[in-house]
């Protein structure tokens, strides 16, 4: 009786140091995962991760193509989203450095291209519409 009793205690002994083990695992991922969201909003609100990837291809010798321009274009849709046209129009306009022929093959989809070409070439208008 005692050597199944001391087996099961061991057992739940290693039970629950593994529960605690999870827990505690799963509470470091979940600190991380908030440290990541908030890093990435901190970013959102500007260009300088973009331009970041930028400077560090160029160090490397690669020179920044599509990705980084299609990165660009989504930033300039979500800031004209957001109301932030002045944010919209730089993103827009490094995309088009970064990549004219990414840009325009982009550009090319009306849901995407509509709201940047007005932004482009009437930003008073897409100011009103988009603007806050």
């Amino acid at each position: 009786m005692c050597a199944g009793s001391s087996a099961r205690d061991g057992a739940v002994a290693l039970w629950n140091s593994q529960d605690q083990s999870w827990r505690a695992a799963e509470s470091g991922l979940r600190a991380a995962a908030e440290s990541a969201r908030i890093e990435q909003d901190r970013f959102k609100h500007g260009l300088d991760d973009l331009e970041e990837s930028a400077r560090l291809l160029a160090r490397r010798g690669v020179r920044p193509g599509r990705r980084l321009a299609r990165a660009y274009l989504n930033r300039a849709h979500e800031a004209l989203n957001a109301g932030r046209v002045d944010l919209a129009r730089a993103a827009l306009a490094r995309a088009w450095r970064t990549s004219p022929a990414a840009t325009a093959s982009a550009l090319a989809d009306p849901r995407l291209g509509l709201p940047m070409g007005l932004l482009a070439l009437a930003p008073r208008l897409a100011r009103r519409r988009w603007g806050r």
